[in-house]
């Protein structure tokens, strides 16, 4: 609804803001990523994204997969967890521990959170490369 929307616009232009300041820019495309991504990485580009680990979006991330160049090159994390899923000692895209409450107020408690990585600063990223070229972008 409302709230919704203008929490994402909000969220939107402070994402914008934020890319500023380490000197990138934020581009927003409307589209199914399947349709836009293949496109914008091109014949030899390089895709990186986190992984996620619903099944709706792991088939997205399949069919983006499906339709790249064989040439890109990709590389992808699994985020959005407090403890790195290769510290755990178990796969959860292969099974759950069970009972979860009691392995998680056991086992990992003995797992500690890996440190967070170093913030990014003006310059630290590189230039987009001088061929990038997107069609129809609207600038936030």
């Amino acid at each position: 609804g409302l709230y919704r929307a203008r929490f994402l616009a909000e969220s939107l232009v402070e994402l914008h803001k934020s890319f500023s300041a380490v000197g990138s820019k934020l581009h927003v495309l409307v589209g199914k990523p399947e349709d836009l991504i293949p496109s914008l990485v091109g014949d030899h580009g390089v895709l990186a994204f986190q992984r996620e680990d619903t099944y709706e979006e792991q088939r997205v991330e399949d069919s983006v997969l499906s339709r790249l160049h064989p040439n890109t090159v990709v590389a992808y994390h699994y985020g959005h967890t407090l403890l790195n899923r290769d510290d755990l000692g178990w796969d959860p895209t292969v099974s759950l521990p069970m009972p979860f409450g009691k392995y998680w107020h056991g086992e990992c408690q003995t797992v500690q959170p890996r440190f967070e990585l170093p913030k990014v600063r003006r310059g630290d990223l590189p230039n987009p490369p001088s061929c990038f070229q997107i069609d129809s972008v609207v600038p936030i």
